[in-house]
């Protein structure tokens, strides 16, 4: 579960480790989503990779109306000549309410 607290700028680093999925990502697209338990949409991620390194970069910049709940997240790869989509295992994200609010009030 990762912990967050909304309103933040969400970026997560994440390395590829091919346990079960293929040994060379030159030739994926990635999406990636985060929904409610139900399904509802919440954010869609911009995925940066470094397929050399396999290092990915999961972006959301403006969080601040990401529901205050158990969020669910993965990512999904599609191969772009076979067309062949494979999906990572679902991640949890733990959204707390913000306390402190940006613009400062005066």
């Amino acid at each position: 579960m990762i912990q967050f607290k909304r309103g933040s700028t969400f970026s997560y680093d994440m390395v590829y480790e091919p346990d079960e999925g293929p040994a060379d990502l030159a030739d994926y697209t990635f999406v990636s989503q985060v929904r409610t338990q139900s399904g509802q949409l919440i954010d869609e991620m911009t995925v940066t990779a470094d397929v050399t390194d396999t290092i990915f970069n999961f972006f959301v910049g403006d969080t601040t109306n990401w529901p205050v709940t158990n969020l669910l997240w993965d990512i999904s790869l599609q191969h772009t000549v076979d067309n062949t989509i494979l999906y990572t295992k679902t991640l949890t994200i733990s959204v707390e309410r913000n306390i402190s609010e940006w613009p400062l009030e005066n």
